[in-house]
């Protein structure tokens, strides 16, 4: 998964689910991130979730995120 660079490959699909449909990938997404340094690493260099995605995430599970 390092060299495929998955975190990198993940993020950009994030924008096409709906609110409810983000619950399963944020939490891959998660795990992977906090699992190790490279990652993290690669979720970083991706510029981590766009702000659309948090927005969508947040109202299907009814709280604010503030920018």
């Amino acid at each position: 998964m390092l060299k495929g660079r998955v975190v990198g490959h993940m993020l950009p699909t994030l924008n096409y689910a709906s609110g409810e449909g983000l619950n399963q990938p944020l939490t891959l997404l998660s795990r992977l991130v906090l699992a190790g340094p490279a990652h993290a690493q690669q979720y970083l260099q991706a510029h981590g979730l766009e702000a659309p995605v948090l927005n969508r995430f947040a109202v299907a599970h009814d709280f604010m995120i503030a920018f």
